[in-house]
């Protein structure tokens, strides 16, 4: 069998995921059923120098839980944009997976820890209000005014908990 993600609903219950290329007609689709309007997916895949963008399926339901777009960037990986489905966000007290962010920042991490390259760092841009949540939750750290860094301890933990 294959490695694969592991998605947990609120019970601890997992179900098997996968990352795939997200499509451009998915990326035009996104914003109109609740993805945030400020992140522009469909730019990503039209400017292969944006990064690589992908989504996160369960492999029984193809939906899309999650979105990120990361690119190789001299020591370490990019993340440009990462987003969980409105249904599975941290503000959402009835959402459906906990772990959509774990696992998008984890397939990031898990990118770099097989570059030759990027060292096991992942920086990215951060909303304001999600600072403390991220420093928290992953371990991350502010390097600037609104970026973040997640070392290789970090980014290996991430792998271990939901690569299996």
């Amino acid at each position: 069998m294959m490695p694969q993600w592991q998605l947990f609903d609120y019970k601890r219950q997992a179900y098997p995921a996968i990352l795939e290329k997200l499509s451009l007609s998915e990326a035009n689709s996104l914003n109109s059923i609740g993805w945030e309007k400020e992140f522009n997916w469909p730019s990503v895949i039209l400017d292969p120098a944006k990064g690589l963008a992908q989504k996160l399926v369960t492999i029984s339901d193809l939906h899309i839980q999650g979105a990120l777009s990361y690119r190789h960037d001299e020591n370490f990986i990019f993340v440009d944009l990462f987003e969980s489905a409105p249904t599975n966000r941290f503000t959402n007290s009835s959402r459906i997976y906990t772990n959509v962010t774990d696992i998008l920042l984890g397939c990031a991490c898990l990118e770099s820890l097989n570059s030759p390259t990027a060292e096991s760092y992942i920086a990215f841009d951060s909303k304001t209000f999600l600072m403390d949540y991220y420093e928290k939750r992953f371990g991350a750290k502010r390097i600037r005014s609104q970026q973040m860094l997640l070392y290789p301890p970090d980014s290996m933990r991430l792998v271990s908990l939901y690569y299996k």
